[in-house]
Order: structure tokens, then sequence, then C-alpha cells
């Protein structure tokens, strides 16, 4: 490009001017010790410039300054003969030095504006294609119609305006004012303008202190700057449109909470009064009014806060307290009566959702979420996903990066992102098996994956990357899932990533409708809600900034064609003198920051746990407001928890307990090849089955009810055991006979129609004083809203298999399920259904 072209000449330059003036003091054997400040002083910067291996080298530092400012030039070791020689040549060298000055701040702002000029390209391409697709599909994305409304109202008069709108307001309201972008508020400034001039109200409804959507382009600045405008009036129209907003303007501040107890107020003025001290001046301001009223009624007399400060080693150690304390938290404000529904964890990133999530669950907890519940959120499940494109593209690089990333945020110990993909990379033109061999997977072999349907490949990978006897939650569902619709399409594999790829946003662990459950959501889908109990687990991002680019208008003697340029928001800004935009952004980044915790601590009614780090030498802006407000209370830097107030009873009636049963949440994975083994034919004979071992047919019985999903299914199945020389013909048409007799009975046969949903032998754990027990119902079915237990017996009827099949369906209740119906089928000369 031009600007590469320009950039890299600069530099050439530069360097040659380095060269020549390190060159003097090699040509006239001046000593580099022997000149002020040596290798610091103009003879390192000299040094420096030629090789020039770093941008910022053509700064010169204070010791290169005084040299050229103060005309000092010798070291105290320069010999006394030496320095006439030096005096010789500093023209030349101050010459040489005011060359490379007068480039270098080009070079610079060159150098930056080079930094993004690829992503430019790109955005640039992205946007053609975009505008394309646009274009022939007759499409316009919506983030264009502010843009365009602003284009079609800008110079026209209002009553054109609502000649347009085929009507006309004569007052406005905006609520959320804080969040509205300054596009939007350019469009309605003519309407609201109009609407003063006559002397109407208007009103606009928000709280600065909760702008936390600036990445949706709000900007908090139109509220604060009130009634001035934001960006400056410059224009005499924009400066009429301030003169008629100051003229009209009068400021409510609303004083009183009728959300939160009285000591979480009084929290929340003590702990936002401490950490806007050490604040900017803008967003001193935006707290101006933080301070609510404490609330005199009876029933908002209590209140508890509590902060807990975890001691951590490193991340992975950081990460197990904190999910065992909120644990905790969540166990102390049940012994005080709260249902789970009357608690929920607030986080600030969705990965952080999705990790409470599978803990919770993995500790028998239901949870309401949307964020944390939906399967690709899960690492484990979009690692897998990219394992499973792999291995029909492997050469794909994309899904080679997907692949160690999601390994890496399961396995941390694996190292870095950069030197996992640089060393598989390689490995990846061999075969995928290497790539994970060296990853430590050399169990994950390419000739056992051959012929392999969806859900097999799946479950292998779970064995191989997981364990055979894992516990997360999601990988589970995404196995029912990839169960569910492995035979979409033509079945093969492309097919299934096809089908995930369609259903993927919509693919969530199902939880029954009104379940007292936990409920864990981010900070920004928590606003304007509120909750009788709030567990913090804020873990902010280690950016200094949010926005890491800065888009900027162009005029460049040398690149008049360059119309426009982004910038890397990065503190080289100063160099060019463009820091502002880095203070700027620092600052907007700091509010997004404190306003996200202000949300955080503002929604709950009588309780609030905050979970923190300790202060250490790697503190975070969280830990470090946390730590400011424990100064201001004067607490001990040793101290492990803080609380105001007291954990009272709840007085909301408290749910009737749930049974004593666990979600299902381990599930033991192993090849059904290693589950099923050929049996010699002699044992299973049909006299042997029907007269001497009836054990073994109902064995056999059951294994193939195991394998029959739905009706079509029983003349394959039978077939299949027939060729492994199990049943001969003449055995494989009597059992083919019952069994379809089974699936076409006139009680079952609903439940064996294709479109229900089919568990067959899906394991449950009930945990109870005694330990955990493992059980399994024969057939479970969910048609529309019943839920249809089968259980197969052979032989007479006992009361046990009442019992029996009552107790799976105790354990279904106590998961939320009321249309349970409970069938026991008799398999013998006839079928035979006992409704218990």
């Amino acid at each position: 490009s031009r600007l590469e072209e320009t950039f890299f000449a600069l530099k050439e330059k530069i360097k040659k001017a380095g060269k020549e003036g390190y060159e003097l003091f090699q040509e006239e054997g001046v000593e580099q010790a022997w000149v002020y400040q040596g290798r610091s002083g103009i003879y390192g910067y000299f040094s420096k410039i030629a090789a020039l291996k770093q941008s910022k080298d053509v700064l010169p530092n204070s010791y290169v300054r005084t040299t050229i400012g103060e005309d000092k030039w010798y070291s105290g070791k320069c010999p006394p003969e030496q320095k006439p020689v030096i005096d010789s040549i500093k023209d030349k060298l101050v010459q040489k030095y005011e060359t490379i000055q007068a480039m270098a701040h080009r070079y610079l702002m060159y150098g930056l504006l080079h930094r993004k000029i690829y992503d430019v390209a790109l955005i640039k391409e992205i946007r053609q294609l975009f505008d394309d697709y646009a274009a022939d599909n007759q499409k316009v994305h919506i983030s264009e119609f502010n843009k365009k409304i602003s284009e079609t109202i800008s110079g026209q008069p209002v009553p054109f305006i609502y000649e347009r709108l085929g009507r006309k307001y004569t007052h406005f309201l905006i609520d959320e004012f804080q969040d509205t972008s300054i596009l939007q508020w350019q469009n309605f400034l003519p309407l609201i303008e109009e609407s003063l001039a006559y002397g109407r109200f208007n009103m606009l409804v928000g709280d600065a202190k909760q702008a936390i959507y600036r990445f949706r382009n709000g900007e908090v600045e139109l509220f604060a700057n009130l009634p001035e405008l934001y960006p400056k009036a410059v224009t005499p129209g924009e400066k009429t449109t301030e003169q008629l907003l100051k003229s009209q303007y009068k400021e409510v501040v609303l004083e009183s909470n009728y959300r939160s107890d009285r000591e979480i107020v009084a929290f929340n003025n003590r702990f936002f009064e401490a950490v806007k001290q050490g604040m900017s001046e803008k967003i001193k301001k935006v707290y101006d009014h933080h301070t609510q009223l404490l609330p005199e009624k009876e029933d908002k007399s209590g209140g508890f806060v509590r902060i807990d400060l975890l001691e951590a080693e490193d991340a992975a150690n950081y990460r197990e307290k904190r999910l065992q304390q909120i644990l905790a938290n969540v166990r102390q404000l049940q012994d005080k009566a709260y249902r789970k529904k009357d608690i929920c964890i607030l986080t600030n990133q969705n990965k952080y959702a999705v990790e409470i999530a599978s803990f919770l669950i993995a500790n028998g907890y239901a949870i309401v979420s949307s964020e944390s519940l939906l399967l690709k959120n899960a690492p484990e499940v979009r690692m897998i996903i990219a394992f499973l494109r792999l291995l029909l593209q492997q050469d794909d690089h994309v899904q080679l990066a997907a692949f160690i990333r999601n390994l890496l945020l399961v396995y941390p110990k694996h190292g870095s992102f950069h030197d996992v993909y640089s060393r598989s990379l390689p490995l990846m033109k061999k075969s995928v098996e290497a790539m994970l061999n060296d990853l430590g997977y050399g169990n994950v072999k390419e000739n056992e994956m051959n012929g392999m349907s969806a859900y097999e490949l799946t479950e292998y990978a779970m064995e191989k990357f997981f364990g055979s006897s894992n516990n997360n939650v999601f990988v589970h569902y995404f196995l029912d899932f990839v169960l569910e619709n492995q035979h979409n399409g033509d079945g093969s594999l492309d097919a299934f990533l096809s089908h995930w790829d369609k259903k993927s946003d919509k693919a969530f662990i199902a939880m029954p409708e009104g379940k007292d459950a936990v409920r864990i959501m981010t900070i920004h889908k928590a606003k304007g809600l509120k909750f009788e109990s709030v567990i913090v687990d804020f873990i902010p991002r280690n950016d200094t900034i949010t926005k890491k680019e800065y888009w900027t208008d162009l005029d460049l003697p040398e690149l008049k064609e360059l119309k426009a340029g982004m910038y890397p928001v990065v503190k080289e800004l100063n160099d060019v003198g463009l820091g502002h935009i880095y203070d700027e952004e620092a600052d907007k980044t700091e509010l997004d920051l404190l306003n996200m915790v202000y949300v955080a601590f503002t929604r709950p009614v009588s309780a609030l746990f905050i979970v923190s780090h300790r202060k250490g030498k790697k503190q975070n802006k969280f830990t470090a407001y946390i730590d400011a407000f424990l100064r201001s209370e004067n607490v001990s830097p040793d101290a492990e928890t803080w609380e105001l107030g007291q954990l009272r009873m709840l007085k909301t009636k408290k749910d009737d307990e749930e049974a004593n049963a666990e979600e299902l949440k381990d599930m033991r994975s192993s090849s059904w090849k290693d589950l099923v083994t050929i049996a010699r034919v002699d044992d299973v004979t049909w006299e042997r089955m029907s007269v001497k071992k009836a054990r073994t047919y109902g064995n056999l019985v059951h294994k193939m009810l195991s394998e029959i999903t739905y009706a079509a299914d029983v003349a394959p199945v039978v077939a299949s055991y027939e060729v492994s020389g199990l049943l001969d013909a003449a055995e494989a048409d009597k059992l083919r006979i019952k069994l379809e007799k089974l699936v076409q009975h006139n009680e079952l046969r609903a439940y064996f129609t294709e479109g229900v949903q089919v568990r067959n032998e899906s394991e449950l754990v009930k945990k109870d004083a005694a330990g955990a027990t493992f059980q399994r119902p024969d057939r479970v079915v969910i048609a529309g809203d019943e839920l249809v237990l089968l259980d197969y017996k052979t032989g007479a009827r006992e009361e046990e298999h009442k019992r029996q099949i009552t107790g799976y369906a105790a354990l279904f209740d106590a998961l939320g399920y009321r249309n349970i119906k409970k069938l026991l089928v008799y398999i013998n000369d006839d079928v035979e259904v006992v409704t218990v």
C-alpha cells in the first residue's frame, strides 16, 4: 500500500541519518565512554537509530536533549585532548539529530497507522461483501437506520419530518437516556426543540451510573453534560439549540431507593464515596449524586452485605476457591430460608456464568440461565465441535485455532496459545492423530474412528479428552443432542455439523418449567431487575482500555488519497500529540467498569455477597476498588471477610422440600463394542432360553429392546443378532414376531412412534445419607407434556416390580415432571401391559 511504502521509505531515511551520525564518532575515533552519558546519551542514540529496531527509538531521552539543548557533550572520562575532536563534529551531529527529529513525528504517526493497515483493508473487504449481499437481497442492516434517518432529516424543517411521520407528537419522554447514542440524540433533537419552542413538557430519564452499553454506542457524556450539547456545540444552529435546552432545563435527582434494604443502601453509599476519590473529575461528576436516602420503613430496616477476600496462588487455585465460596454462600442463604429462586449470581462475562452453572449443577443445584445453559458456550462442547470439523478437513487452520483455544480454557497447563498453535500447525499436515499425540492424547487413534457415526465420534472424543466418567453436564447434553440429530440430512458427519450450525443458538440444557432454581446471569442482563439476594462474582478483563481502535479523518500531505485511518489506542499516541485519545478511552473504560459494579451492587433486596481476590502484586481494578473501600472502613489488611448488618431468616414462605433426588450429572461412557460380546450359540438356544435359562432369555430380550428406539428398528435389530450367531433363523423369527407384537400393542404403539423423545436405559443418580445409588429405567418416553416409564419383565408378576417403577417415577417427580405414566410390560407367550 501507499502508506506502507511511505512508512518504510521514511524509516530508511531516518536509519541513514542515524548511521551517518554514528559513523562520525567512529571516523574520529571517539569512544562511547568519552561522550556525555555514554550508551544512554547521544552516542547510544545514534547507534540505536542506525538499527531502528523499535519505532520509539527515534524519541530522544533527557540525556540526549540535554546534550543538544545545553551543549553538554563530554563525560567525566573524556581525555582533554579528545574534547576538540568532539567539538569538531558536534555541529554535524546536531544537524543529523535535527534531520531525524524533522521526520520523527511523521514516522511515528505512519507507524501507528501502519499497525492497523491490514485491519482496515480487511474491514473494507468485509464491508464490500456486506454491501453486495444487502443490495442483492434488498436488505438493510438495523445499524444503518439511524444514519439514514439523519441523512434524511438533516437540514429539513420540523414540519417536513411530521409530514413524513404522518402524525405529530407534542411531548417526548426518552428513557434510559444514558445509553442513547450520539446519532440517536441528534435525530430526536429537532423534534424536542420544536416541542420546547412551544413551551411543552419533555422528559429525559436515566442514570449515568448505570451506563453499561458503550459497546452498543451508548454515550454517557450526552447525559452527564446536560443541558449542554455533546459533542460541544460549534455551529450557530447547535448553539441556538443548546441555549433553548438551557432555558427550559430542570434537573430532578431521585434520592429514594425503593428496592434495597437499609444496610445495602448504606453500603453502596459508603463504597462508591470511597472509590470515587481516586477517580478523574469526569467520573466524579457522574457520581456526584450517588448517595441515596436510607429507607425509613420498618420492612426495609434490615439488609446484609458480606465481602469474601480469597487468597490464591494462581488462576486455577482462585477458580476453585471462588466456586467453593459461591457454593458456601448459596448454602448460607438456604439456611436462612432463601429458596433457590431467591438467589441470583451475577458475573461480568459469559464464560464465568458457564463455569458457575456447571459447578452448581455438579453439586445438585437446578439453575436458570439463558447464557450459561447454552451448550455452545461451554469450551468442552466447542472443543469437541472443532475436533469433529478437523476430522473432516485437517488443513482448516481456523478450526485448529478453535480447538486449541478451547483446550486451553479446559486445561490451561498445556501452555500459551501461541506456543501450542505453532507446535500443532506443522503436525496437522501429517494427521490429527500426530497433533493430538503431541498434546498428550496418544490414546486417540484415527483407525479406531473409521466408520464411526457422529454420535460414536462424539462419545469417543468425550472419553479421550475428558475421561470415561466425567460429570460435565454440557458434554452429556451435547451427546444427547447428537443422538437426537445425527440422522439429519444424509446422516453424515458433515450434515450433522451443518445442522448444529443452524440449531446451536437454541440448544440449551433443559430445566423443567417452574423449577425452584438458582439464577445465573451477566450484569448486562440483570440491569433494571431486582433479586432477593445477589452473589457478585466479578472478574474484570486485564485490558486498560475497552476500545482498541480509533477511527479518524486524515489529511496527510504525503498521502492525499488516504482520507481516513485507524489508530491503535495505545500509550504511544502521546508521542504524536494524540495522547488525549488514549487518556479519554482509559477514562471511559474505568467508568464502564465502575458502572458495571454499581449495577451489580444495587440489584439485591435483602442480601449482597461479594467474592473478591485479596489485594496482591497483580491486583485488578475490582480488587483495587474493594481495597479502597476497606481502607476507608479501617479494616485490617489481614481480614478475610467484612460484613455489614445481619443475615436474617427470610419471611417468604418456603416451598415444600423436594424429594431426595439428583439431576443426571454423571454418566459413565465407554464404547458399545466393549459392552457387547458374542455369546456362544449353545448358551442361548431357544430351548435353553424358554425352558432352562429364563434369566438368559430375559437378559437377551432386555438387550434387544434397549437397541430399539422406534418400531422400525425391530427388524434390523433382530437381524443383527441372527447375523452375529446369537440366534438361528427359527429363533430370530419367533423373537421378531414377539417384539413386533410389543411395539404394535394398542397401549404401547404411541410410545414407539417416530417423533417422541426416547431414552433407553439412561442412568439416574440418587444420593442420600448412605451414598450414591444408580437406577436405570428400561425406557423413558416424553410425548408432549407426558413422561412415560416402561419397565420390561419376563416371568410372573411381583409386587416388587410395582415398587421399582414407582421409585423411578419419584425420581422424575423430584426433577419437576408431574404428568407421569407408569407401565409394566410383561413379555411371555403374550405381551401384557399393567398400568401402575
